[in-house]
């Protein structure tokens, strides 16, 4: 669709307004989940080494 269909510069302005928040809470929700996998595959690994660390302990007594 070309800018030419569009009735007048305000209408554009307000669609270009619209998609511009549609935009920024995808990106809202993409850095959370984000931040959530981080975190999710950090304690993953420190629960690992906890692990890891507690059986050799056990192991030399």
């Amino acid at each position: 669709m070309s800018i030419d269909n569009w009735g007048s510069d305000r209408e554009y302005e307000a669609a270009v307004e619209r998609g511009n928040r549609i935009a920024r809470g995808g990106l809202a929700v993409t850095a959370g989940v984000g931040c959530l996998l981080v975190a999710a595959v950090t304690v993953g690994i420190l629960l690992v080494f906890a692990f890891l660390i507690g059986g050799v302990v056990v192991m030399r007594d």
